[in-house]
């Protein structure tokens, strides 16, 4: 326990530093911190090599916004514990200052969510920005370090990003023990631990190393990206009573940045003579082109999106942005080793995308489409590679206010052409304003070997979280 008394002690304090220094601020608008408790249960035995059907974790978290004059600011941060062995999981969604200029332009340096593709977030595409990715279905966004520009020109607006930092998602953490790859999350997906030897039929035991980039070369990376919009109806809040149209919007967007998660390339080196099968593993940086257009419509009581988007992860843009070789090649050597470059595959996606909202007092509802317009031949069983989420799916989110101290959520997601079906619901019940309790269960059904979600389907579980609210 001496590891959770020291990250209880270390939390406490950080939380009193932040609490304190918050209400020293005079501008200060809004600050709101969280730490609960949870327990996780899985309701039978995943696939992906855990052993411990039940978890426990502790998760702290804090938002602040600030606003005074012209200036603005804004903080969101979670930290997880694992319990179980004592690991400790961050994410920093947003850290950033504001200042507003007279022209109504906003220039913004820090860490900032890009809201550009807004349909991404319930498909959990992470394209445009990372993931905080404490569990399968986490979609809380990680924004994007470096500096953002908004420009004001009435109906137009423009939007722009610049950085030479990049900070890439964070979790799942991985560890590499005497050869074998390990990780608290319950959905990371393990490499293999045998391989086959072809000459003998034996099946072999694989060793991994990691050969760890210097941190120069993972964080000093650009990034470069705009979105121009017109919109009409500005001055309208409400639905044209003839038309039943209100504020719209229509926007196009090019971004070309380092992909959200870091990629490995692997080469594998067999020595005949004592039958030991090593794999090197090499972390790697690739940039991507992500662009695409966005059409935004009220109607009546609902706010409408489609739109169109192209990832593209062969691009490039400068000398200083070449992509990685897609290579794979055999070599033998005279000491009797052979080995294997095995390089992820760089595939081009497109697809639609279209979301509705309906707000309500009572029950609010949201319904979600996408639809992959690029044929991808690979499965999940790619080494260091993983297929794309969705082919041609649709979701529905409901959110229902029973009283002012129950909540409850549902989200359905399914897909058409490989019959996944994911499932999490919620109920969250609010005694007290300081208080909370919230119980869930996400469920998956994925029948298609070749399906993204098919390595978690054995991955159903329940959880109980209690919190409190500060």
């Amino acid at each position: 326990m001496k590891g959770f008394k020291a990250f209880a002690i270390s939390f406490i304090t950080l939380s009193s530093c932040f609490y304190t220094n918050a209400q020293d601020f005079r501008y200060l608008e809004k600050g709101r911190g969280a730490i609960s408790y949870e327990r996780f249960l899985r309701l039978n035995e995943p696939e992906n090599g855990g052993k411990r059907n039940t978890f426990d974790w502790l998760d702290a978290s804090y938002q602040y916004k600030l606003l005074r004059g012209p200036v603005s600011g804004s903080f969101d941060g979670d930290m997880r514990f694992f319990v179980n062995n004592r690991k400790l999981g961050l994410s920093l969604g947003e850290a950033y200052l504001s200042y507003r200029g007279a022209d109504g332009s906003v220039h913004t340096l820090g860490r900032k969510r890009l809201n550009w593709n807004p349909n991404e977030k319930f498909w959990q595409l992470n394209h445009f920005q990372g993931g905080r990715q404490f569990r399968l279905f986490d979609r809380k966004q990680e924004g994007l370090l470096g500096y953002h520009l908004k420009t004001n020109h009435g109906s137009f607006r423009g939007e722009y990003f610049i950085s030479y930092l990049y900070v890439p998602t964070l979790n799942p953490t991985i560890q590499v023990e005497d050869g074998k790859i390990k990780s608290n999350s319950d959905w990371y997906r393990r490499p293999p631990e045998q391989a086959i030897i072809r000459a003998s039929g034996e099946a072999t035991d694989i060793a991994y190393e990691v050969n760890y980039p210097n941190y120069a070369d993972i964080v000093v990376q650009k990034s470069l990206g705009g979105k121009l919009s017109y919109s009409w109806n500005l001055a309208s809040n409400d639905a044209d009573q003839t038309s039943g149209l209100g504020r719209g919007q229509i926007s196009g967007f090019s971004i070309y940045k380092p992909e959200s998660g870091i990629r490995v390339n692997a080469a594998t080196r067999y020595n005949i003579a004592d039958a030991n099968l090593n794999v090197t593993a090499d972390p790697v940086v690739n940039h991507h082109l992500v662009y695409g257009a966005l059409f935004e419509q009220e109607f009546a009581n609902t706010f409408n999106r489609f739109g169109v988007t192209f990832v593209d992860p062969t691009a490039r843009l400068g000398k200083d942005f070449d992509t990685l070789s897609i290579e794979v090649t055999n070599k033998t050597s005279e000491d009797n080793r052979t080995g294997y470059l095995i390089d992820p595959k760089y595939d081009r996606e497109a697809y639609l995308h279209f979301s509705s909202v309906l707000p309500g007092n009572i029950l609010s509802a949201t319904f979600h489409g996408i639809h992959y317009l690029t044929d991808h031949e690979r499965g999940n069983d790619d080494f260091y590679g993983d297929t794309v989420r969705w082919l041609s799916a649709l979701g529905v989110g409901l959110t229902y206010y029973a009283t002012d101290y129950v909540t409850a959520n549902v989200n359905l997601r399914y897909d058409f052409k490989r019959k996944d079906n994911l499932l999490d619901a919620s109920v969250t019940f609010r005694p007290y304003k300081t208080t909370f309790v919230n119980a869930g269960i996400e469920l998956i059904s994925s029948p298609n070997d070749n399906s993204f979600w098919s390595p978690y389907r054995a991955n159903d579980t329940t959880y109980l979280r209690l919190g409190l609210i500060f």
